[in-house]
């Protein structure tokens, strides 16, 4: 469920029912310390290089006791002097002195602070069990367990916005090669009928393969053949050779019988 003028980080709110998520875009949405009651501000007084300021002692600080009357006196009490190096450069020293003070916020600058903190450019969005605080699309609040909301499975692509996002591992699986990797015990050669994928696993490939099987089922269906023929002529030869031994047997029988008178 979403609004008619959703856009992913910019306008609009977005809702899911079944997981919780939410996602929320708005200029009136309300960030930070929005108090309408002033707030303390520091203010600098003056800023002044080193080479700018005198370099007799009682001179330097009667300049800056100067400095210091022009602040309004309910305030001087807050006043505070300190030096910092403002260089930028290598080999130039550019050490200067500031000279600052608090005070409450005019009207002015708590209507500047308000409409300011107001603009565009906030949002606030639930992902799972994190809650994250943006402004112009920058991430400045993170609640939530951190640790547990960088686990996340691996899925196989991610779409954001007009941007798919592609799991790399799963284009590594994906990629179709044509390299042999080495089998022990293999030699290079390749095995009639068979081919080699890239994990060097041989693997049957077209009809090479059947060819082969029914041209050596022929061949042993023959030879089997073959030695039974041979075989069954041995015995019917050695039958044959005893039947013509026996009946030479009974014809020299019959010759020695004489017949009766």
């Amino acid at each position: 469920m979403q609004s008619n003028d959703y856009v992913p980080g910019v306008s609009g709110w977005k809702l899911n029912r079944l997981t919780g998520e939410f996602e929320i875009n708005s200029a009136k949405i309300s960030v930070g310390d929005l108090s309408e009651q002033p707030q303390m501000i520091t203010v600098t007084a003056g800023e002044w290089a080193a080479q700018d300021l005198p370099e007799n002692a009682i001179e330097h600080y009667a300049f800056i006791g100067s400095e210091i009357s022009k602040i309004p006196v309910e305030y001087r009490a807050s006043a505070e002097i300190g030096t910092f190096d403002d260089s930028y450069e290598p080999g130039f020293v550019d050490i200067r002195t500031k000279l600052t003070y608090q005070r409450p916020e005019t009207a002015e600058e708590i209507a500047a602070r308000t409409k300011a903190s107001r603009s565009t450019g906030y949002s606030i969005k639930k992902e799972g069990d994190k809650i994250t605080f943006f402004h112009n699309g920058v991430p400045h609040i993170v609640l939530g367990d951190l640790d547990k909301a960088t686990e996340k499975p691996d899925t196989p692509f991610v779409v954001e916005g007009d941007q798919v996002f592609i799991n790399e591992s799963l284009i590594a699986v994906g990629m179709i090669t044509d390299k042999m990797a080495p089998r022990p015990g293999f030699s290079d050669s390749v095995i009639p009928g068979f081919s080699i994928n890239e994990n060097g696993q041989y693997f049957a490939s077209g009809i090479g393969l059947v060819l082969e099987g029914m041209k050596s089922d022929i061949k042993h269906e023959v030879a089997t053949r073959s030695s039974a023929d041979t075989q069954l002529s041995a015995r019917i030869g050695a039958l044959e050779a005893r039947i013509s031994a026996a009946g030479s047997s009974i014809t020299q029988q019959g010759a020695a019988i004489t017949p009766l008178k």
